[in-house]
């Protein structure tokens, strides 16, 4: 048996039958030996590739279990990128040029502002009045548009009375202003809508972007965000161009509209049987239950510091009803990810979680909770209990104070200090999973992600970014949580996570171990060396 590729260098598998290597053979994309470099050579002909990466270290392939691969790509092909901007002036200036670069186009896209003011329509229309403009947050959880883009979206006094002013944000007189949050987004979607092709396009340019960031696999948090985005994706692998693994959560919104819960989890079982593949697979149902801090949409158990009695949002309301819509699908076996911020979410998905598992007697199921900002402290242990995964974002976990000083205004001093948990969910007998929620965040970087969760703190900047370093974890944890406890989310752990003879030959190639990165205080210096999918080098850095 001759193997197509012979991996070389300092491999951690995080197989613990057999933790370290020098050599990894590979042959149709599966590794056939792990071992001694000298007894691997003797499975190489003339044809074999080799790839000697000396005294970087290899990890089994990295994992993202939860980001959007659509947006981003949307964002690195079709949109402007606000994220550079530091203001909301600065993000005029960035539109502005963006707009003369491309001045032939119908309606312009950008992406990736915060919230150093509350966004309006006339600041857009002073830089571009005559055609739509639209603009997505950093989140995704909001959108400021311009006044012909209200208009065309029809969305006037009216519209903002029925669809609440928690959605709509409106003036002293009531006239929308431009920001648009949560479901309120899907209006100006259903607009302005991206073609296949288009998000075909941007697929592929996010793909590549992945691959450069160490990233063998992600989790497409939310495939139906845009509309045929399963398409696009299946598309692309019956043309055999996706190579990076995606494992999509459908949310079925069209069906929840219609109030069709039976139809849903039909609707996910029969997508699933026409799509699922080597490269993508519906994961799973995705429920949007609450929004996010910095819109006062995240649903709180006590009231907003600076709005009193105004709790948040939630999209299903009634416990019951929530529960109803986990068990339906937990009885025909898919696993429910659920985006939960504010501790009153949490609590009401666990408490759906509980009795959905109880009622089936499948504690596998695997289901899962992402973001879990602030959470009460009682559902620590149910997470263990009821075998929870908890999708965690360490990039998050810094203090920046463009979104630390929101918090501590709308959240109180306390909350904002215990925002995004990790070492007490661990502590508890949780299973982690690290995300970056990209584009929500502004890197995907993997040792960044790495550095924050075992310092929490930012890389980048100084020990003033740190924020409750008791909720620190190790090195280790934190590598488990980008790879293995990530595959097991997917029960792909037969498959991806650890590196071992049979297993998918996905790896991550790193200038320096992160365990004895961490012991020499420098994980900070760690650099990503080369990107391997199926033991073929898909992204190096020269």
């Amino acid at each position: 048996m001759n193997c197509e590729q012979l991996i070389l260098g300092n491999i951690i598998t995080l197989d613990t039958n057999k933790m370290f290597a020098e050599a990894m053979a590979v042959k149709e994309g599966r590794i056939v030996y792990l071992g001694s470099e000298e007894i691997a050579r003797t499975l190489c002909d003339e044809n074999t590739q080799i790839l000697d990466y000396e005294d970087n270290v290899i990890y089994p392939g990295f994992i993202d279990s939860h980001c959007h691969g659509l947006l981003a790509g949307q964002r690195l092909v079709w949109e402007c990128d606000l994220k550079p901007g530091e203001s909301m002036e600065d993000y005029m200036e960035l539109l502005k040029e963006y707009i003369e670069k491309y001045p032939d186009r119908d309606c312009y896209k950008g992406s990736g502002w915060a919230f150093y003011d509350k966004p309006k329509a006339s600041m857009i229309d002073s830089v571009c009045a005559d055609k739509p403009v639209i603009l997505t947050s950093i989140d995704n959880h909001s959108v400021w548009i311009n006044s012909i883009a209200l208009k065309e979206c029809r969305i006037d006094k009216e519209k903002a009375k029925e669809l609440g002013y928690d959605l709509v944000h409106v003036d002293e007189e009531g006239n929308p202003t431009g920001w648009l949050s949560e479901t309120a987004t899907n209006i100006v979607r259903e607009v302005y809508k991206v073609t296949v092709e288009e998000m075909k396009e941007g697929i592929l340019a996010w793909q590549d972007f992945a691959f450069s960031q160490g990233l063998t696999a992600v989790g497409e948090a939310l495939v139906d965000i845009l509309e045929d985005g399963e398409e696009a994706y299946h598309e692309l692998n019956k043309e055999g161009k996706l190579k990076l693994r995606t494992f999509a959560y459908y949310s079925g919104a069209k069906l929840l509209k219609e109030n069709n819960l039976y139809g849903l989890s039909d609707n996910i079982i029969e997508l699933s049987e026409r799509v699922d593949s080597d490269y993508f697979k519906i994961a799973g149902a995705k429920i949007i239950l609450d929004g996010v801090v910095e819109a006062h949409t995240a649903y709180l158990k006590e009231e907003y510091t600076d709005k009193p009695g105004h709790y948040g949002i939630l999209n299903i309301n009634e416990q019951e009803t929530l529960d109803k819509h986990v068990l339906l699908l937990n009885e025909k076996g898919i696993p429910v990810h659920t985006h939960a911020i504010g501790d009153g979410a949490i609590s009401m998905i666990v408490n759906s979680y509980e009795k959905a598992e109880l009622e089936t007697s499948n504690f596998d199921i695997r289901n899962s909770v992402c973001h879990l900002q602030y959470m009460d402290e009682s559902d620590f242990k149910r997470f263990a209990d009821y075998n929870i995964i908890a999708v965690v974002a360490p990039l998050w976990v810094p203090i920046d104070h463009t979104l630390f000083d929101n918090e501590v205004k709308y959240l109180g001093v306390d909350r904002a200090w215990n925002c995004y948990p990790i070492k007490a969910l661990e502590d508890a007998g949780a299973t982690l999973c690290f995300h970056t929620d990209y584009p929500g965040s502004r890197s995907i970087d993997a040792a960044e992600q790495i550095y924050s969760a075992v310092k929490r703190r930012n890389p980048n900047m100084g020990p003033e970014t740190v924020k409750n370093p008791e909720e620190a974890i190790s090195a280790y944890s934190s590598i488990l949580a980008s790879t293995l406890n990530c595959a097991y989310l997917w029960r792909e752990e037969d498959n991806l996570g650890t590196l071992a003879i049979g297993k998918i030959a996905n790896a991550t190639v790193f200038s320096d171990d992160f365990l004895r990165a961490e012991e020499l205080n420098k994980i900070e210096d760690i650099k990503l060396v080369a990107t391997i999918v199926d033991g073929e080098e898909v992204y190096r850095n020269e």
